[in-house]
């Protein structure tokens, strides 16, 4: 066992007089805004769609709502995905896919194909 002046600075910490002094409460943090800058450009656009473009050569998107996209896409799919006890992408059921599909095709300018 290694002493207590070898541990990092977080370790040393006395976690009993950090509870007393917050009330036992956690602390709370800012957490995650996905999908923030994606609301405000279509409420900036009357509600429109957002454009998309797809690399062919890059295999992924492109332009200038690349990563809004993204962001979008991870907010869908955490409100729709049941993640837990899930291994396998084939483990979800189909109308849950479907489910994320339309939901994508409804908030962004995408053609509804099977490459998309």
């Amino acid at each position: 066992m290694c002493a207590l002046d070898e541990w990092s600075s977080h370790a040393r910490r006395n976690r009993e007089q950090l509870q007393n002094e917050t009330n036992g409460q956690k602390k709370k943090g800012r957490g995650v805004l996905k999908g923030l800058k994606a609301s405000k450009k279509r409420y900036a656009n009357g509600s429109e769609k957002l454009n998309i473009a797809f690399s062919e050569h890059l295999g992924g998107t492109v332009g200038m709502n690349y990563r809004s996209f993204l962001d979008d896409v991870v907010v869908i799919m955490k409100r729709k995905l049941p993640l837990i006890g899930v291994k396998r992408w084939s483990d979800i059921h189909p109308t849950i896919h479907r489910q994320i599909v339309a939901d994508m095709i409804d908030r962004w300018a995408l053609e509804d194909t099977s490459e998309i």
